[in-house]
């Protein structure tokens, strides 16, 4: 494809536009040269021009003279951080020892808590398969304080780990990958689909009275949830082979500029 640029801002041909990355390189002092498709070139253009039109300028004057006051510059800018945000988005958050899954879909559990009877003792419905007597035996039958709506990220393993080092391996501070006891709940009832099944676990995060916890959910093979709670120590590693998965507050990755 040829492409024939006569110093205007439009397209003489617009159906080829390879050739034309070192009018916006040398002109616009903006590197471009990822975007590596026809499309991508169009997309731009049209945007630029949007930018010009919105400013009262003439896109029909020579490229050179609408640099000035930089709305060319600034156009090609927005355009770029956008599409560098579009693809962040597409790719799944990856750590040493995990990997984000349902990464294109946003996953949120409801507002809850407020009361002793949102925690895992009178969860026992929603656990039908077992409920862990390490909830009494450690006195983790506190009140849950309430939440607001929350956004949460679930990861697979990708390497066997022990419980600090695969949630470590999101973000240093704990207190950041915990949920409390009442949005462990709300996502088991929300979110069935996306716990790990064919009897392996997922792990939660909690802390309770400067303590911290995991709860652990399994899915047995007739669908019932059943929840075991354990310290948040190095003691065990857990086998990568069985991917099991892991949920944490999606500001944990936030505060990664995730």
């Amino acid at each position: 494809m040829n492409m024939k640029c006569y110093g205007k801002l439009h397209f003489v041909e617009p159906t080829g536009i390879f050739n034309c990355t070192h009018m916006f390189d040398n002109l616009f002092k903006k590197d471009v040269s990822n975007l590596n498709s026809v499309g991508q070139f169009i997309e731009l253009y049209k945007q630029v021009t949007n930018a010009i039109k919105e400013q009262g300028a003439d896109p029909d004057k020579t490229a050179k003279e609408l640099i000035n006051g930089n709305i060319i510059g600034k156009a090609v800018e927005n355009y770029l951080v956008s599409k560098k945000q579009e693809a962040k988005k597409k790719l799944p958050f990856k750590t040493t020892h995990l990997e984000e899954i349902f990464h294109e879909k946003e996953i949120f559990i409801d507002s809850c808590g407020g009361t002793v009877e949102s925690g895992f003792a009178h969860a026992s419905s929603v656990y039908p398969g077992y409920l862990s007597s390490n909830v009494k035996d450690w006195s983790l039958e506190t009140i849950q304080k309430e939440t607001k709506r929350t956004k949460l990220k679930v990861f697979k393993m990708t390497k066997s780990a022990d419980y600090e080092d695969l949630f470590l391996s999101i973000n240093q501070d704990k207190k950041k990958m915990c949920m409390t006891q009442a949005q462990i709940i709300e996502f088991c009832k929300k979110h069935k689909d996306k716990l790990r099944k064919d009897g392996y676990g997922t792990f939660f995060l909690f802390e309770e009275d400067g303590k911290f916890f995991v709860a652990r959910v399994d899915v047995d093979s007739g669908g019932l949830l059943g929840l075991g709670v354990d310290e948040f120590t190095r003691d065990g590693v857990w086998s990568a082979g069985g991917a099991r998965h892991l949920v944490v507050p999606a500001t944990a990755l936030k505060s990664l500029d995730a």
